[in-house]
């Protein structure tokens, strides 16, 4: 068991933002001593089942699954709020003994200018003062001819990239039913995965630095819209992938 709290400095346009929730689910694994043996992490998968209140206290229960294998661990770990007896946050989370060998990589960077060139945008949120967005591409999003987004994501803490770090950026784009809206529109994203495909080492090489975020929404409809991303470092590394389901009124 570990606590927390919902710091409302992170807060979004109803409750927390979705990332810094994730970035907690997915810490209370990693500061686990039986995990911390187990390897990186490797896949997070969290379904928000209540909205989490900005200032709320909050405490972590995890539990490790048993396994035959001695290169995977598998957990899962519940985030309440105050008193209340049901989660409101849950997601199950695997490490991997990451060793070297032959692979392959079907994805390419897509050509982007620097975030250097690109004036800093923070969305109207609490959370927003302490990340910026570099747009390349989709923004403004609304009566957009497709979902696609392109640009750079930044934390403005000074911490260093790493998947815990991964997990709190990867939410931080407009949801893709803004695209086929002349406004915003109330959303929320009901379950979220993230598949962690650089190691530990690349990771670590990117430091604080931006990463660039490449946004699909999939299809939407009949209240529900899909999400890909693709995470890049600056190097052209391929960090992690997301997919998301998201409700939208």
């Amino acid at each position: 068991t570990w606590t927390g709290r919902a710091d409302p400095a992170y807060a979004a346009a109803t409750g927390m933002y979705g990332g810094f929730s994730s970035a907690l689910l997915l810490k209370s694994v990693l500061a686990e001593p039986a995990a911390q043996s187990q390897g990186a992490p490797s896949a997070f998968t969290a379904h928000f089942l209540n909205r989490i209140e900005p200032g709320a206290a909050l405490t972590f229960r995890t539990r490790m699954f048993e396994s035959a294998s001695k290169s995977h661990g598998f957990w899962q770990t519940e985030a309440f709020q105050g008193d209340q007896t049901a989660p409101s946050a849950t997601a199950i989370v695997i490490l991997t003994t990451r060793r070297e060998n032959d692979g392959f990589n079907e994805l390419q960077m897509p050509a982007a200018p620097p975030p250097e060139e690109i004036e800093a945008f923070h969305p109207p949120f609490p959370y927003a003062e302490r990340t910026a967005k570099f747009f390349i591409k989709g923004f403004p999003p609304f009566n957009s001819p497709d979902t696609h987004s392109l640009g750079w994501s930044k934390e403005l803490t000074g911490r260093n990239v790493d998947a815990i770090q991964l997990a709190f950026l990867s939410d931080n784009f407009p949801p893709r039913s803004w695209f086929i809206s002349s406004g915003l529109r109330a959303t929320a994203t009901l379950t979220h995965s993230l598949y962690f495909l650089a190691t530990p080492e690349e990771m670590a090489a990117v430091g604080d630095d931006a990463v660039l975020m490449a946004v699909d929404g999939t299809r939407g409809a009949g209240s529900l819209h899909g999400v890909r991303v693709n995470m890049w470092s600056r190097k052209g590394v391929l960090l992690a992938t997301s997919e998301q389901l998201a409700w939208y009124k």
